[in-house]
């Protein structure tokens, strides 16, 4: 396979991983056709072995500088919501979307890598270029940040002994 066909391979998971981060179609695409612009001009750099890394971890670079120059252009506007592509009032996605506006854009990062995506925790530092114990970090401040926006208590943990039980009014029938 060529370095453009493995690059064309990786596209979809690229405008996931894209939207999911900036919320808004028309950002994500421009994202993601500049991190391809990129890729391919430094293409004969790369082994075909790290080249999802790579591309992941320059996606998410441009997504850095692209809101660092929005915070720059509106200093003093109240910030923008993830208003969400297609997404319709009272929908599943649109609560996503919401829990994910809680989150720092570090602790998105680290969680659509790993949860979105697929990453290990260690491709997934290398992408976002942090040592392994940061990303675990800014995972674990995700999750609780998520629980916590569903009113759930982030600590708790369900009982295995209650949830094996079988109840009573149950029986095996053979």
């Amino acid at each position: 396979m060529t370095s453009r066909e493995a690059i064309e391979t990786l596209t979809p998971g690229l405008r996931r991983y894209a939207r999911a981060l900036t919320g808004l179609g028309n950002a994500a695409d421009e994202i993601v056709q500049a991190t391809l612009m990129r890729t391919l001009e430094e293409e004969r750099r790369w082994r075909d072995d790290e080249l999802k890394m790579r591309v992941y971890g320059t996606l998410t670079q441009l997504n850095r500088q692209r809101q660092r120059a929005q915070a720059v252009r509106r200093q003093g506007e109240a910030p923008l919501g993830r208003g969400g592509v297609g997404t319709k009032p009272g929908s599943r996605r649109e609560a996503i979307s919401k829990a994910l506006d809680v989150l720092a854009t570090e602790e998105r990062e680290a969680l659509l890598l790993v949860v979105l995506e697929g990453f290990s925790y260690q491709e997934a530092a290398e992408i976002i270029g942090a040592p392994k114990a940061t990303l675990v970090a800014r995972l674990m401040r995700a999750r609780a940040a998520l629980a916590a926006a569903q009113g759930l208590d982030p600590r708790s943990r369900p009982n295995l002994a209650v949830l094996q039980r079988r109840p009573d009014h149950l029986r095996v029938v053979k």
